[in-house]
């Protein structure tokens, strides 16, 4: 059986930029909030923010994931 699809609202994020040094603004801080869930995360710079989404984005596909025994759809 294959995964069920991930959801447009399972992929909506909020994300909170701090301005950390204003003589450096191409440095990346803040935290990024999966709206659905509510699990944050902080992230210091680019790469970091790049890592937490990845996770993200792989929770939702868990999630997206039918448990053993679990009804997905009812057909009448």
């Amino acid at each position: 059986m294959s995964a069920l699809p991930v959801l447009p609202s399972a992929c909506v994020y909020a994300i909170k930029l701090l301005a950390i040094d204003p003589q450096h603004p191409d440095r990346l801080a803040g935290r990024l909030e999966h709206v659905l869930s509510g699990r944050r995360h902080d992230f210091a710079n680019g790469q970091a923010l790049l890592a937490c989404l990845a996770f993200e984005q792989q929770q939702a596909t868990l999630d997206a994931t039918p448990a053993p025994g679990r009804i997905t759809s009812i057909n009448p």
